[in-house]
């Protein structure tokens, strides 16, 4: 950015350079000409060292956090309220696949009635091969499960609306309603590019690097509505979900 800036200021004071007219020695045209240049080179050097040193600074800060290498605190479930509890992860042979999180959750929750899943793969810090955005990653996970479809919806998260992907998948075993959406150095966004986006961010300003994917995945038969009601009204019960991921993301400067 800092370049494109200096490279835009730079050839228009090369347009606003009036041409001299030769009535001088022809050396003076050639002196005028070298003037554009020299401040081009001028401003090219500057956005060489201003670069340079933003990116000596950025991996500082990124060698700094991958030092730490480990969980503020242990990543535990969010808790829920009544009438949802938590119990253990029910067999339904859906995990999503994320490669090589730092640590993950499979927590079931029930009201009795309907069943909701929740899943987390947690990133301490990405990097190559290891990022909560990856090609290889899949919230719908492996077979026997396929997508069917999707779109997004905006669902209360944390007491506060969001607009999150909404996936539906099938089986053998049924069919399933995913919600899913990324956490990056504190904010939430479904979008892999807005994600991407606050990954550099972090980097470059030092901030909290840590990031997660989540999703929350309901059974239905005929109706996907009642998988999305389902998990809506575990939201409405359930602590909020960006607390444990920021009390196990390490400080950045390790402190």
């Amino acid at each position: 950015i800092v370049f494109f800036l200096l490279l835009a200021l730079g050839m228009s004071l090369r347009e606003r350079t009036k041409p001299i007219v030769a009535t001088a020695p022809a050396i003076a045209p050639q002196h005028a000409e070298k003037r554009p240049a020299t401040a081009m080179t001028f401003l090219a050097a500057t956005a060489a060292v201003l670069l340079s040193a933003s990116a000596a600074s950025g991996y500082a800060g990124l060698s700094a956090y991958r030092a730490e290498g480990n969980l503020a605190t242990p990543l535990t479930p969010p808790a829920a309220t009544a009438p949802w509890t938590a119990m253990a992860a029910d067999d339904v042979g859906w995990r999503p696949s994320f490669v090589d999180p730092d640590t993950e959750i499979l927590q079931t929750y029930s009201d009795g009635g309907h069943h909701v899943d929740l899943y987390v793969a947690y990133y301490i810090h990405q990097r190559q091969g290891a990022e909560v955005v990856h090609g290889l990653n899949s919230i719908a996970g492996v077979s026997p499960w396929e997508r069917v479809g999707g779109g997004d919806l905006q669902v209360m998260v944390d007491g506060q609306p969001l607009d999150v992907a909404y996936t539906r998948i099938r089986s053998s075993s049924g069919h399933r309603v995913v919600l899913h959406w990324y956490w990056v150095g504190g904010q939430y966004t479904a979008s892999p590019y807005v994600a991407k986006l606050l990954e550099v961010k972090a980097k470059l300003l030092g901030k909290v690097q840590a990031a997660a994917a989540i999703g929350l995945a309901a059974d239905y038969e005929d109706r996907p509505n009642d998988a999305v009601h389902a998990i809506e009204d575990l939201l409405n019960h359930l602590e909020p979900i960006g607390a444990p991921l920021r009390r196990s993301a390490p400080s950045p400067s390790g402190d």
